[in-house]
């Protein structure tokens, strides 16, 4: 497996709007987010509601590793779900229990 160094170049697809759009064609029923903010590589790194009280609230941050592995989802704002992700870094898998 290759270093974290080595996999640098690496520009992941930007998801800016994805929510919304997604929301426009009624797949999905969530509130808009009014900020998406990305990291260094292009990531999402935190999203969040218009709403800042009620059942229409909701933020969440998001944590990668090295790899682009999807490390952790905490909650910054209201409710929303959380989630915490570990990664066997020999084989880059999820170690989690219920994940393949």
């Amino acid at each position: 497996m290759k270093s974290c160094q080595a996999l640098g170049h690496l520009n992941p697809i930007r998801l800016s709007g994805f929510i919304a759009e997604i929301e426009q064609h009624g797949m999905v029923a969530v509130a808009k987010p009014t900020a998406e903010d990305y990291d260094t590589l292009d990531r999402l790194a935190t999203a969040q509601s218009q709403a800042t009280s009620g059942g229409d609230c909701w933020g969440q941050s998001f944590g990668y590793d090295c790899y682009a592995n999807l490390t952790g989802i905490s909650v910054t704002q209201c409710t929303a779900p959380a989630q915490s992700l570990g990664i066997n870094t020999a084989n880059n898998r999820v170690t989690n229990t219920g994940y393949a």
